[in-house]
């Protein structure tokens, strides 16, 4: 009787076709793509969250956070704390432990509008409306490309190109000018050309 075992050669083959698999099948699911849309996911449910203790906050007091909170806020240390208890408890930050940017307007003791940003991982993010670079409490300036806002920053909310970003306003006369407020028509948010045109921006626009 002849009997006949599995060689060697056989048994490298049949790994080698198991690596080819797996290794197209780990491409085809892209892990790192879920993590980051995971995060993304997590960044988007946060700033919902923010938004809405802002506008309870502005509902009980009248005004969203002044700086001296909003400095707060920003700090990473209070990153899970009870901060802006009781209102929003713990205060979430980014997946990676960074603080979420937070920008308000108009008044430094009583903010009548506010800006909360992040920066989403996803590139293909149809939500992705790159409102700005942000500085933080620390001076460190980050990348961002998502917001929520409410009060008067909600009404100039545009979504803008990567050539553009909130924060800068500027105008037109002879040549093109940084200004703090809104002049005229002639409003731009990062760059005088037309595609960065809004209808309002800076303090005192209403």
């Amino acid at each position: 009787m002849n009997k006949k075992g599995v060689t060697l050669t056989e048994i490298l083959i049949v790994m080698a076709i198991l690596i080819v698999l797996i290794a197209a099948a780990i491409g085809a699911i892209n892990p790192i793509g879920i993590f980051n849309r995971a995060r993304d996911a997590q960044r988007k449910k946060d700033l919902n969250r923010i938004k809405i203790s802002f506008e309870d906050y502005f509902n009980d007091k009248g005004c969203y956070p002044n700086k001296v909170m909003v400095d707060a806020l920003i700090n990473r240390i209070n990153c899970g704390g009870r901060v802006f208890s009781p209102w929003l408890v713990p205060w979430p930050c980014d997946p990676d432990g960074s603080p979420y940017p937070i920008v308000a307007g108009d008044d430094d003791n009583c903010p009548k509008w506010y800006k909360v940003m992040t920066n989403l991982e996803n590139p293909n993010d149809s939500q992705i409306s790159y409102p700005g670079p942000s500085t933080l409490g620390s001076g460190a300036t980050v990348p961002v490309n998502y917001s929520v806002s409410g009060g008067n920053a909600a009404k100039k909310k545009k979504v803008l190109g990567s050539t553009c970003w909130e924060g800068g306003c500027y105008y037109i006369t002879t040549s093109c000018n940084w200004v703090i407020g809104c002049v005229g028509d002639n409003c731009y948010s990062g760059r005088c050309v037309d595609e960065c045109k809004i209808e309002c921006c800076g303090v005192g626009c209403e």
